[in-house]
């Protein structure tokens, strides 16, 4: 019996035996849950990716902030010194203020 005559009665015969139809159920369970385990690992690779961009994005928020407010501070720091320096300079003396309080109470 060549072997092409053979397969094909074995094929013809798993049929008429209901194995073929045993196998095609068995690989479609198969597909089902190499499909549900490859939503599942996406749903988590997602979530992870999720993660770690988050993190990765709050450090660089943070250097940027930094960075920003150091720059601020550098450009700004001279003027206010200046100004409280002016407001130190015009500060009323404790008499002083007495006295325009006490003007201010007999006005009244």
């Amino acid at each position: 019996m060549p072997p092409a005559q053979s397969a094909c009665d074995a094929v013809c015969q798993a049929a008429q035996l209901g194995r073929l139809d045993f196998l095609s159920a068995l690989l479609a369970a198969v597909a089902i849950l190499l499909a549900l385990g490859g939503i599942y690992a996406f749903i988590n690779i997602r979530s992870s990716a999720q993660q770690v961009a988050r993190a990765a994005a709050e450090e660089e928020s943070r250097k940027l902030a930094e960075t920003a407010a150091i720059a601020y501070l550098e450009r700004e720091l001279p003027r206010l010194v200046a100004s409280y320096r002016e407001l130190a300079r015009n500060a009323v003396a404790d008499e002083e203020a007495d006295a325009v309080a006490g003007t201010q109470e007999n006005q009244g």
